[in-house]
């Protein structure tokens, strides 16, 4: 049977452009799309700035699987980190945003980014999501605690 690591993000981007109306959907759409994740690999302190569609408008079952989308990675933390981080994300919700790069699922590449104040997940893709071909960046970032930072400077060596 095919293996598809990455479908459940390759997924989630094009629920949530489903999520808002149809002038938030507009607005999450940006006009160039990024062929790599903005704060992926060799992009240390780089956080793209909050761009798109804000989700505070958004209906509460839509708006909160925004954060869901960071579970696929934070998910593999230890149950107490991974709790802690989505408790985060949940409680910036009113400050998220969405952006959408590309066209409708399964029609070629796409790049999304949800991002909140300690929460930033990117996914992009070179090719169609559903092609076994597909090269997928998946990023989730805490841009407000890069690489423990935060943890560091309070003196907590975890």
């Amino acid at each position: 049977a095919p293996v598809a690591p990455l479908r459940a993000p390759a997924r989630a981007g094009p629920t949530l452009l489903g999520a808002p109306d149809d002038a938030g959907r507009s607005r999450a759409r940006l006009p160039e799309r990024s062929r790599d994740a903005v704060a992926g690999p060799g992009s240390d302190g780089v956080v793209p700035p909050f761009a798109g569609a804000p989700v505070a408008g958004w209906s509460d079952g839509p708006r909160r699987r925004l954060p869901d989308t960071a579970h696929l990675r934070v998910g593999l933390l230890p149950e107490r980190d991974a709790a802690a981080r989505m408790a985060e994300a949940y409680a910036d919700l009113d400050e998220a945003w969405f952006a959408w790069q590309g066209g409708p699922a399964d029609a070629g590449p796409i790049h999304y980014r949800v991002r909140g104040p300690r929460l930033l997940v990117e996914f992009s893709t070179r090719g169609d999501p559903g092609s076994e071909r597909g090269h997928f960046h998946p990023v989730y970032r805490d841009p407000a605690n890069e690489y423990g930072a935060a943890a560091a400077a309070a003196g907590d060596g975890q």
